[in-house]
């Protein structure tokens, strides 16, 4: 009786620890409905998948194509709408894989528009010149599919603005997205002093396809470790750490 009355408050103690720590969980996967607009242009969609952890800020998120020739994407993301229109709220990812020798990821404050010029007009949150917050990026091809990712720690994105507005870049309740896939995607870098050093410097792309979508389901993971979470996202693809 003593050792059953220890394993149950054992098991919950670990259930407390696990329920106040959930991970979010989001996941689409080809011929599944749900509220969005898609174009394949860029790349055939197979799979896109996601997590955040409100309690770490760790974010990951992950898209397969069907077929290797996506070069790159931009992407925002929020916590149910269309990210689309919404100015000033988020930030924007630009995933560079141009080279999957060596994979960049930046981040832009979102203008909302239509389009990826937001580093043209918006201020760099986190650039090529820090690696810190990059835990690892994907770029792999298996079986004629091409897996593009990231996992990182989104503190720094998501505490970067006061505005009222501002999330960031993370999700609970619900999961909005805007993703936009390149075939050709080729960035220089800006390696002067000044506040967009180690940003854009000039950007050109070609053959642009789209996922557009509002209030995706997610379904709460309850892990109490952040070791426990390195069976999500991007488990079991090659990753590298980027190059300072």
């Amino acid at each position: 009786m003593k050792t059953l009355a220890i394993a149950a408050l054992a098991v919950g103690m670990a259930a407390t620890a696990a329920s106040a720590d959930p991970t979010y969980s989001f996941q689409y996967n080809d011929g599944d409905s749900g509220s969005f607009g898609r174009n394949d242009n860029g790349g055939v969609f197979e799979s896109i998948s996601s997590t955040f952890n409100p309690a770490t800020n760790r974010l990951t998120f992950e898209v397969v194509f069907s077929n290797a020739v996506t070069e790159g994407f931009t992407l925002a993301i929020n916590n149910g709408s269309n990210p689309k229109g919404h100015a000033n709220e988020m930030a924007l990812f630009y995933f560079d894989a141009a080279d999957q020798n060596d994979v960049n990821l930046i981040a832009y404050v979102y203008s909302g528009q239509n389009n990826a010029n937001s580093y043209q007009t918006q201020a760099l949150i986190e650039s090529t010149d820090d690696t810190g917050w990059i835990n690892s990026l994907t770029a792999s091809d298996n079986a004629g599919e091409r897996a593009l990712g990231f996992d990182v720690d989104a503190t720094g994105i998501i505490d970067y603005s006061n505005h009222a507005d501002w999330t960031g870049a993370q999700f609970t309740n619900a999961f909005g997205i805007w993703l936009h896939p390149f075939r050709n995607f080729d960035i220089t870098y800006d390696t002067a002093e000044g506040s967009n050093k180690g940003g854009i410097n000039s950007f050109l792309r070609s053959s642009q396809g789209w996922f557009d979508g509002s209030d995706f389901d997610i379904t709460i993971v309850p892990l109490p470790t952040g070791a426990a979470m390195a069976g999500l996202g991007l488990a079991g693809l090659a990753s590298r750490r980027r190059r300072a």
